[in-house]
């Protein structure tokens, strides 16, 4: 009894839960006559499915019995549906979440390739703008010397072109007596182009400067003055050279410990003196090298 109970006896019989009782009697007797087991020899279970009929009817024929069968009933069929509704609900969520792992996965991915991209393009512009610059600075040096024999000017050595710039600087001034790279750079263009400015990192009020001319080196050092409250003082390395009695090495490169060298870009619009053919050949080379990096930079950021 107890387990022909979790069977759906409407579907077993043939009929529906609103079936009336005279209804359940009909259908039984026509499917009790094609599963009869006199009618199906063959079928082993016949005999069985005949009991269970039998059984069904007794059950659905009486008022008691069917009121306790149609409330278990209709508990596992509300249960059956929620379980239903509870799959649908988790597949969904599964194959969302598998859905977002997956895109989340892509991005990262994605990002991945950006950035290993943006490296290489950032190396391959460097190598080209590296090599730019020494084509330049080779076709420079070409037209330097060119210009020099053809004029017939001795090419000065780089003593003949450095000046040492002292200032003073009293104990904890953090501004290094009013002068930084800007400031040395603004009082010293005038005279020529610059090739390099130092200042140093462990004395304070101690620079140097490298001019492109000898000229030009020669000019700053009788001519520069500084702030007028705190004037420069320079000293070109050539008087250095001459005087034998110097403590200081022929060798002027500055130590790296103390000295960190900075070429300045040619800034046009700051006025210069005694411009040759080889500075203002430098000052179109490098506006035009300007140009033709912002535009790579600007396509690249475009891409």
């Amino acid at each position: 009894m107890e387990d022909i109970m979790h069977l759906d006896l409407y579907e077993l019989i043939g009929t529906v839960p609103t079936a009336s009782t005279k209804e359940i009697k009909r259908a039984y007797r026509t499917t009790a006559l094609s599963c009869h087991p006199d009618k199906n020899p063959d079928n082993p279970r016949a005999a069985e499915l005949f009991h269970q009929l039998s059984k069904a009817l007794e059950i659905l024929t009486t008022e008691s019995t069917r009121v306790t069968y149609d409330k278990a009933f209709n508990a596992r069929h509300q249960a059956k549906l929620r379980l239903q509704e509870y799959d649908v609900k988790r597949k969904r969520l599964i194959e969302e979440l598998n859905a977002r792992e997956e895109a989340h996965r892509q991005e990262v991915k994605s990002k991945a390739e950006i950035e290993k991209l943006r490296k290489e393009s950032r190396r391959l512009f460097m190598e080209e703008q590296e090599l730019a610059r020494k084509k330049d600075e080779e076709r420079l040096q070409r037209l330097k010397q060119e210009f020099c024999k053809q004029n017939n000017i001795p090419q000065s050595s780089v003593e003949e072109r450095r000046i040492k710039i002292k200032w003073k600087v009293v104990k904890d001034d953090q501004n290094n007596g009013g002068y930084d790279y800007d400031t040395l750079y603004d009082i010293l263009i005038p005279y020529g182009a610059i090739e390099a400015l130092v200042i140093s990192k462990n004395n304070k009020g101690r620079a140097m400067v490298e001019f492109q001319h000898k000229r030009c080196a020669e000019l700053a050092a009788q001519k520069a003055i500084g702030h007028v409250k705190n004037p420069l003082t320079l000293k070109g390395l050539w008087t250095t050279n001459k005087n034998s009695k110097s403590s200081i090495p022929q060798s002027t490169e500055p130590s790296r410990k103390t000295f960190s060298f900075v070429s300045p870009a040619p800034e046009v619009n700051k006025p210069q003196s005694s411009m040759s053919f080889e500075d203002y050949e430098r000052m179109v080379l490098g506006e035009l090298r300007q140009a033709a990096d912002r535009q790579k930079l600007q396509d690249q950021e475009n891409t």
